[in-house]
């Protein structure tokens, strides 16, 4: 696929000699190269063949040793980030029962990697204490708003209605009421507060959309609100037609957003990349590297994500070329498109399927370490395995404590009311999101044992 205005494929050929001598050599990394304002072609600074300055490695504490397959990763030059948890002790929980299911017969030989995505997915898949408090957070909200505006119409989008989503994910919310923005988050975030449903609200009135964040004071569930935008609604409805054509776009999706959250590379507002930026370019991938017509029994899902880790983490030229998911997907020239940014050419740059004058990846400011993390994965991922039946993924993932406690309480809460474990319910949770991701996204979900009353405060 060409590139508009030329570039090939999009992909930089000098970009693997690039990252084979000047080894991504940086905690908060840095663009690791120059352009050269004639040629317009990234230079290396200070070349060598000295394999002992180029190849970073990082200091470990007194006594650890290195795995052999993080030996391995280091050789072909990995710098491995600084991780923001403790690494998985022993089996990793999603190896163990009920989350691991016996390898079913099929027609297609499948990697061990495949087989440990599927089961990563299945635990972090919400569970009916997450279902059931995060939809009833929902109605709550509702209910409010429509009080204040008995015309005005609630929408639920971005993770949350798509379900991919992790325990820690905030849910996204458009209230369409045709009233002044700023003025009508102020008025709905005094009537939630009143109505003890948020807490630690805020309004960010001088965003490009202004926005009232609040947590849920029972949960601690993370809500965005936004009034009159209703390109976010739209847009969760082209992302759902893509994972009703392609399910594995979901624990590809699922898995890349817990990567990339324990870096802390996961909010727009800090430079990395959101939900939305993150399935665009999945879907791209598939659209120009693979087929996304093939359904989830035919596409091996490590092979997926090598592919995404290898294209995005060492081939992708972000400094010339954007992405569109659009009549096919292509990619296309940044500078002809006016997208370019002088102070930061480097910024990932994803075409708004629903707005094409729209850039969504434009404040991407960190997307040199999201490559850079990137990058190292697949060198972890590719290097030999140590020994038969361990964890691959826990060589790139480490526990989020704070996600565990949260889980935690939210079982304990719903256990109190219902009197259901997490895993006594964990099937019929599963059956009741995979029912619910093949509906309209933007319908309020009711279950007999989640109906509510509410009276007028």
């Amino acid at each position: 696929m060409e590139a508009a205005g030329g570039g090939g494929l999009g992909v930089n050929p000098s970009m693997h000699a690039l990252l084979a001598s000047a080894r991504l050599n940086t905690q908060r990394m840095r663009p690791p190269l120059v352009i050269d304002s004639k040629t317009d072609e990234p230079q290396i600074l200070e070349p060598t063949t000295d394999t002992t300055r180029v190849i970073a490695r990082p200091v470990l504490p007194k006594g650890t040793k290195r795995s052999r397959w993080e030996e391995e990763a280091v050789l072909q030059g990995a710098s491995l980030p600084k991780l923001n948890g403790e690494r998985f002790q022993g089996t990793p929980p999603w190896q163990r029962p009920p989350y691991v299911k016996e390898e079913e017969e099929s027609k297609v030989s499948f990697s061990a990697l495949h087989y440990e995505i599927m089961s990563f997915c299945r635990y972090m898949s919400p569970t009916p204490a997450q279902v059931f408090f995060r939809d009833d957070l929902v109605r709550r909200i509702t209910f409010v708003v429509r009080q204040l505006w008995p015309k005005a119409t609630v929408h639920t989008f971005g993770s949350y209605a798509t379900n991919i989503y992790l325990p820690s994910s905030d849910i996204d919310i458009c209230v369409l009421n045709g009233f002044d923005k700023t003025r009508s988050l102020r008025v709905l975030g005094s009537a939630l507060n009143r109505a003890r449903i948020a807490t630690n609200s805020q309004i960010i009135a001088s965003a490009r959309v202004p926005i009232l964040k609040f947590q849920d004071k029972l949960t601690g569930i993370a809500v965005d609100i936004t009034i009159d935008i209703p390109n976010g609604p739209a847009n969760t409805m082209v992302i759902q037609e893509f994972l009703n054509t392609a399910p594995c776009i979901r624990p590809v999706a699922i898995l890349l957003k817990y990567y990339l959250l324990q870096f802390g590379l996961n909010e727009p507002y800090l430079g990395g990349i959101g939900s939305y930026s993150l399935l665009i370019m999945i879907i791209s991938y598939l659209q120009l590297h693979g087929d996304a017509e093939e359904d989830l029994e035919r596409i091996d899902l490590g092979d997926l994500l090598l592919g995404f880790f290898k294209l995005y983490g060492c081939d992708f030229n972000y400094y010339n070329t954007g992405i569109s998911i659009r009549d096919g997907g292509s990619y296309y020239s940044k500078m002809l498109r006016g997208w370019n940014n002088t102070d930061q050419p480097f910024l990932l740059s994803c075409e708004d399927p629903n707005d094409i004058s729209n850039d969504v990846s434009r404040s991407s400011f960190g997307i040199m370490e999201i490559r850079h993390t990137f990058y190292c994965a697949y060198q972890l991922l590719s290097a030999p395995a140590e020994s038969s039946g361990g964890s691959l993924l826990a060589r790139i993932l480490v526990e989020d404590m704070t996600m565990t406690r949260d889980r935690s309480y939210v079982e304990q809460i719903y256990e109190s009311r219902h009197g259901q474990t997490q895993e006594t319910g964990r099937k019929r949770g599963v059956s009741e999101i995979e029912t619910r991701s093949s509906t309209d996204n933007n319908k309020i979900h009711a279950r007999p044992h989640a109906e509510r009353r509410y009276e007028k405060k």
